[in-house]
This record gives structure tokens, sequence and C-alpha cells, in this order.
């Protein structure tokens, strides 16, 4: 880009205060020093409570409405050819494999980071294997949340996993001083 912005799409879910969206409001001032720029897009039934306070944060918000699977690929497939995104960054399960390769078939680089910890079995297992595989294959990187989530990936998927530790804002959970302590117990 002529900016030399890295753009970047978060592509989440129904948007609630749970790890990679207060991930995504804590270091927002950390993307805006490093040139990062991009959105949220949301796709699911409901935008989620906490879409004001990623827009609050600096992050513009998009939600796609689904009801179908297919409704996902056309919502992406739009956002990203609008967006001129340099990076897609998924971070949940549904849909990633195609919307991977959507994206990559876009010209756009994919990071999908794992959040948790799935021991899939049968024919499932098989499935994300091979899906992972392909993934990998046209060059999504994969990352994990902690060691525990890459060994369940590299056991269960055979899919190598950068580690990049779950971490916590220090501003809401720093160090504690001894009076703080002495009124919580109480």
């Amino acid at each position: 880009m002529s900016t030399g912005s890295l753009r970047v799409c978060h592509l989440l879910g129904e948007l609630r205060p749970s790890g990679a969206e207060r991930m995504l409001v804590v270091a927002a001032p950390d993307y805006a020093r490093m040139g990062c720029v991009g959105d949220v897009f949301a796709f699911a039934e409901q935008e989620g409570e906490y879409a004001d306070t990623l827009r609050a944060a600096g992050f513009p918000v998009v939600h796609g409405s689904v009801r179908r699977r297919t409704d996902i690929l056309r919502h992406v497939r739009r956002h990203v050819r609008r967006g001129r995104y340099d990076v897609l960054h998924q971070h949940g399960e549904r849909m990633s494999f195609w919307v991977a390769l959507l994206a990559r078939l876009q010209g756009v680089r994919v990071v999908r980071t794992v959040h948790n910890s799935f021991s899939y079995t049968g024919r499932l297992r098989v499935y994300r294997a091979v899906q992972r595989a392909l993934a990998r294959s046209i060059g999504v990187r994969y990352v994990a949340v902690s060691a525990s989530v890459a060994e369940t990936e590299r056991r269960v998927l055979h899919n190598p996993c950068l580690v990049v530790e779950n971490w916590i804002d220090v501003e809401a959970f720093g160090d504690v001083s001894a009076a703080e302590r002495a009124e919580a117990r109480a």
C-alpha cells in the first residue's frame, strides 16, 4: 500500500468480551503505533455486545449476518475484495478452511489462530487434518494461543503451530497491593 500500513481484517464470530476481542482492544494502541490498520469483521446472526467497545478502541466493525454457511463465503469474498487487506486473521473454526482458501485465491495472506484444544475423533478428525494440511500448502500460517493448544493440534491433526502465548491486560490484572489483597479477602 502507498501509506506503508499493514491492512488486517480480524475475522470473528459474534463479538463478545472474550479473549480475542479483549486482546484486540488492549493492543489497539500498539497496532496503531506499528502502522497496522484494519477492521473487525463479525460474521454471526447478531453483531454482538462487544462491537461498540471495539469501535471505541478504533476498530471499524463490519457485521455480516449469517444464517447459512454459504453466507459466510459471500460476505468474506465481498469484504476482502473491498478492504484490500494484506492479511486476514481468522479466529474461529467455523468454515475456516473455505474462508482461508477464498482469501488466498484473492491474494490475501492468512493467519489462523487456534484458541482451543479440539480433540477431534473419527471422520471429523481426518477431515480437519486434511483441511489443515491443504491450508498450510497454500500458505496459511497457524498460530496457537498456548503450548497445550499447539500440542493438541500437532498430536490430533498433525498441524504444527507457532505458539503466541495468550496474554493479559496488566492494567486490569496487574500486581495487587497488600491493602487490595486484604480488602478482597474481607
